[in-house]
């Protein structure tokens, strides 16, 4: 898989997570620890963050600061949309 393919597919793990968990949110590291399963350990904190960027752009999740860290999470429409 290249690294484009690699990417999509981290963001297609990421969407999942916050569909089945749409109160998630979390740094990049933590996303990359806790979010991806085990499976895919091996995948970097520039790889999950470029997918989070990605979701970003797509609108499925916001970047937002809290305490001088970013953090992802769903975005609040999605989150409002979800039952």
């Amino acid at each position: 898989m290249g690294e484009e393919e690699d990417t999509e597919a981290v963001a297609d793990v990421i969407q999942r997570y916050l569909v089945a968990h749409p109160q998630a949110a979390d740094t990049v590291e933590g996303v990359t620890r806790w979010w991806i399963p085990r499976e895919r350990l091996e995948e970097s904190l520039a790889r999950t963050e470029a997918a989070l960027e990605r979701l970003v752009a797509r609108g499925v999740v916001e970047r937002t600061e809290i305490g001088g860290r970013v953090v992802y999470r769903r975005l609040a429409a999605a989150r409002r949309g979800a039952t």
